[in-house]
């Protein structure tokens, strides 16, 4: 189990690490942001998995600060190992929680092609041999142009 909470855990770092600053503000508005750079599907995910995090926070303060840590310097690599550690110790004190994320996050694979500020994205293919849900998305923005883009699953 040690190593499926370890996989657990670097998957759900990987996910939110980069919109914490965000998460933090809180709101809708904080959402907004993360739509923009995973579409609406990925922000029900995050939202979900942000939701169950914040609950713990008021009886683990250590959970807390390691978050205003990444929110503070996102790309800071120990602020991220240290919300991975305090992640990590939840879920391995918590399996009920654990086995709550980790069916959240395999509960569906999500193919996304996004182009934006003006950009032009040509001759994509992505293909998912994934059982149960599948969702593929292409969202051009700001000008931008996506041409010849193959999506499958199978």
């Amino acid at each position: 189990m040690n190593t499926e909470i370890s996989q657990l855990v670097d998957e759900v770092t990987k996910l939110i690490a980069p919109f914490v600053p965000f998460l933090l503000k809180g709101g809708e508005k904080a959402f907004e942001e993360v739509g923009k750079k995973v579409g609406e599907s990925g922000v029900e995910k995050v939202k979900l998995l942000w939701n169950r995090l914040q609950q713990k926070t008021s009886s683990t303060p250590a959970l807390e600060e390691s978050l205003k840590d990444v929110a503070n310097a996102p790309d800071d690599s120990d602020s991220r190992a240290s919300m991975r550690l305090q992640i990590k110790k939840l879920l391995t004190q918590e399996p009920s929680l654990a086995d709550e994320i980790a069916e959240l996050m395999k509960d569906q694979t999500i193919q996304r092609v996004l182009a934006d500020q003006s950009s032009t994205i040509n001759r994509v293919r992505q293909s998912s041999t994934k059982n149960g849900m599948v969702q593929q998305d292409v969202a051009a923005r700001d000008n931008s142009v996506i041409t010849d883009v193959e999506q499958t699953s199978r």
